[in-house]
């Protein structure tokens, strides 16, 4: 399968950030991809919809979210719903984060393994990101039903 983003894993993890500094304990400016102040990961503050069992509650709030659809919105130029790794490298990397994280976090997202994120799927990008950012939580090996998408839950639950 093609590298989403562009090269091989290695020069992808070896690839440095031109813009990104080193902060030495200063704190660093905020960027197009700082959600803000309002970000929150507590799954708890997602309500599920009535009659539906709470593994159903999607875990990237809503607030996030909505933050998120701003992001994908500014770098979907063609407007088909859909971004690549080309298109989501420059905005990743701004987060600070090493390559080879954001490569398994893409890895992660990218459900169908077809080299593209739809809206959720970057929001749950942008989540995994900031949750590694925020809280130091490493991605997690495999996607738990409370991170997949709720629009790919039947690509990883094999159902109709």
């Amino acid at each position: 399968m093609a590298d989403p983003f562009g090269s091989s894993a290695d020069n992808f993890n070896n690839f440095q950030n031109p813009n990104q500094q080193q902060s030495f304990g200063m704190q660093q400016p905020r960027t197009s991809f700082d959600m803000g102040s309002s970000f929150n990961s507590n799954p708890n503050l997602a309500l599920a919809p009535a009659g539906l069992p709470l593994l159903a509650v999607w875990s990237v709030p809503q607030p996030e979210k909505a933050k998120a659809d701003q992001l994908f919105g500014n770098i979907d130029q063609d407007r088909d719903g859909l971004v690549n790794g080309m298109e989501c490298k420059p905005m990743f990397l701004q987060s600070g984060l090493q390559p080879g994280v954001l490569a398994q976090i893409w890895a992660l997202c990218d459900i169908r393994k077809n080299g593209v994120l739809n809206a959720e799927q970057f929001a749950l990008a942008v989540h995994l990101i900031q949750l590694k950012l925020r809280q130091g939580v490493d991605p997690p090996v495999s996607l738990p039903p409370d991170l997949v998408p709720p629009s790919m839950r039947y690509v990883v639950g094999g159902a109709d």
